[in-house]
């Protein structure tokens, strides 16, 4: 709060006219904004604005948020993307599933893996984390992390897509393929192709990052235990 108040030289005249009419409204009600904000996982300006009013909060509270930044989500908003569409999976569980792997830095940037597993029929999402890993992750690691938290409950599925990386060959590709799933890789510099499991996985580090930045995640412990709550 009180380095918000500190005037800073070369800002833009946008951004300087937001801070001023930011700090026009009480200290406690900023206070109030950011806490609700951090609180209901970092979500969207227009998303905690039609909170405000679902709850009736008071004017002043609603003007707040029209007014509020976050600094932790601005440090980690992903570029714009265009727009891409592809036909729709069968509307059926586990019929066919998006395997990808997500890299995240923890708040003493170490490298961590998780294994994103997504069906693309019922847009059901489970992550798991596959521990602090420098490069990429061997087969063996996402092919024991997969039955672990897919196979183990909902059973082999009938199609795979995923990317040609490294960790989906060897005894990952060999032990779908004694199964009789079939794998479908996508291009090599055309990751759209992975279609939903893109997005999913996206939305999912793109919460993830915010937390370990807000909260200042380090440690094997707390980034699996990331996770779990990040996906629940």
């Amino acid at each position: 709060e009180l380095l918000e108040e500190i005037p800073l030289p070369g800002v833009p005249v946008s951004e300087a006219e937001r801070r001023q009419k930011w700090l026009k409204i009480p200290r406690k009600a900023r206070i109030a904004i950011r806490r609700l904000h951090q609180e209901f996982g970092h979500v969207s300006r227009a998303v905690l604005i039609e909170l405000l009013k679902a709850a009736k909060a008071d004017d002043e509270y609603v003007q707040a948020a029209r007014f509020f930044q976050c600094l932790d989500c601005d440090s980690v908003k992903p570029n714009p993307q265009s727009k891409k569409v592809a036909l729709p999976r069968p509307y059926v569980f586990n019929h066919a599933v998006s395997v990808d792997v997500l890299d995240l830095h923890d708040n003493a940037g170490k490298n961590y893996a998780y294994l994103s597993i997504l069906c693309l029929g019922t847009k059901f999402h489970v992550v798991v984390c596959l521990g602090q890993i420098d490069g990429v992750p061997t087969s063996r690691a996402c092919l024991d992390a997969f039955c672990l938290a897919w196979v183990s409950w909902a059973g082999w599925p009938h199609d795979v897509v995923c990317d040609r990386g490294l960790h989906n060959r060897g005894v990952f590709a060999r032990q779908l393929g004694s199964v009789g799933i079939s794998i479908s890789q996508i291009g090599l510099e055309s990751p759209e192709q992975l279609g939903s499991g893109e997005r999913h996985g996206g939305l999912w580090k793109d919460l993830a990052r915010r937390v370990v930045t807000a909260r200042k995640l380090r440690g094997d412990a707390q980034m699996i235990m990331l996770a779990a709550e990040v996906s629940s």
